[in-house]
C-alpha cells in the first residue's frame, strides 16, 4: 500500500513535530474557532441584542429581531459545542462519544463517521486487504465500512463492505477483495442499527502487498504504520509495527 503526502510542509525541519501534533490539530482548530464565536454570541444575547436588531433593520434584514436572536444563539452555543468537540467527525446526525458510535432515530440515512487523519491517504488494495477491529455492544447491532475515492461529492470509485454483526464484545475481521489500481482518500464507518451504541477500538486497515513509505523512526522499507485517531492503524500485512506509541 502506498501512502503519500501531496502537500509540502511549510517548515520541513519541523516534520517530526507535525507528525506528532497532527492528531491534535483538528481539536485545536475547533477550539480556536469556537473561542472566536462565543464572545460575539454572548454580546448579542446578553449585552446588546437591540444593537444587532437595529443594525439588521438598517440593512433591511427582516424579521430583524428573530434573526438577531438566532444568530446570537448560533454563535454562542454553536461556538461552545464546536470548541468542546461535540459533533466531531460525524455526518448527518450520527453521534460520537469517545469510542462509542450511535446512529440515532431521525438521523440522515447517510449519517456516518469519517476518519479525519488525512496522513494515511491514499489507501490502495491492489491485492486485497482487510479491516480488523475490536467492538462491543450491549444490544446486537450491525455496522459497515466504506472507502471512497475522495470525500463527498467526488466519492467514486468506492468500496463498501458487507454488514458486520456486533453482539457482545469481540474481535472482528472483514476481508476486502482486490480493488485494482483504485485509490481511496476517504474512510468511513456506519452504524446500521438505530439507537444502539457500538464501541469501536483498535481498527486496523491492512493492504496486502508491497509498501512504499517514509516514516520517522521506522527504518524497515517494508513496514508502515500510521496513527488513525488514537488506536486505528494502517499496516502492511507483512510489516512489524514501527513508531507506534
Amino acid at each position: 500500500m502506498r501512502v503519500s503526502r501531496n502537500s509540502k510542509l511549510l517548515i520541513p525541519y519541523l516534520e517530526r513535530f507535525y507528525d506528532s501534533a497532527s492528531y491534535y490539530s483538528y481539536s485545536l482548530i475547533r477550539f480556536v474557532a469556537g473561542a472566536m464565536m462565543v464572545p460575539h454570541g454572548y454580546s448579542k444575547l446578553f449585552v446588546n441584542l437591540n444593537g444587532t436588531v437595529d443594525f439588521f433593520k438598517s440593512v433591511q434584514l427582516e424579521p430583524a429581531y428573530p434573526l438577531a436572536l438566532y444568530i446570537g444563539i448560533l454563535e454562542f452555543f454553536g461556538g461552545i459545542f464546536l470548541g468542546a468537540g461535540i459533533g466531531l467527525c460525524i455526518r448527518g446526525g450520527s453521534v460520537i462519544d469517545g469510542n462509542s458510535l450511535t446512529f440515532p432515530t431521525g438521523a440522515e440515512p447517510w449519517a456516518g463517521f469519517a476518519n479525519m487523519n488525512t496522513a494515511l491517504y491514499p489507501i490502495t488494495f491492489v491485492d486485497g486487504g482487510s479491516v480488523s477491529f475490536d467492538a462491543s455492544s450491549d444490544t446486537p447491532a450491525e455496522i459497515y465500512f466504506k472507502f471512497e475515492f475522495n470525500p463527498h461529492p467526488n466519492v467514486t470509485p468506492l468500496y463498501q463492505t458487507s454488514n458486520i454483526s456486533i453482539d457482545g464484545s469481540g474481535s472482528y475481521t472483514i476481508e476486502i477483495p482486490s480493488q485494482g489500481d483504485n485509490t481511496f482518500s476517504s474512510f468511513l464507518v456506519y452504524v446500521v442499527t438505530p439507537d444502539v451504541a457500538v464501541n469501536l477500538t483498535n481498527i486496523f486497515v491492512t493492504s496486502t502487498g508491497s509498501v512504499d513509505a517514509d516514516v520517522y523512526g521506522c527504518m524497515d522499507a517494508n513496514a508502515y504504520v500510521r496513527e488513525f485517531g488514537r488506536d486505528t492503524l494502517v499496516e502492511n500485512s507483512a510489516s512489524t509495527y514501527c513508531g507506534l506509541s
